[in-house]
């Protein structure tokens, strides 16, 4: 059986780019946070030269990152 997972992310430093399935584009900032509901695609990349520091919760806790 397939578990769908949600998954909470906090960026602790830098910035996130964050894009979904339907080809929006959002920029996460350090201290700010992003949802992904159970069954959303999401990618995650840096568009900045420093690295991105965050933590990401999933809900259940089966999330590989």
């Amino acid at each position: 059986m397939l578990q769908l997972i949600a998954q909470s992310t906090v960026l602790l430093r830098g910035n996130l780019r964050v894009e979904s399935a339907d080809h929006s584009v959002r920029d996460v900032r350090s201290g700010q946070g992003i949802i992904t509901r159970a069954g959303e695609w999401a990618r995650y990349s840096t568009h900045e030269p420093e690295d991105a520091e965050y933590i990401a919760v999933c809900v259940p806790a089966r999330c590989r990152v």
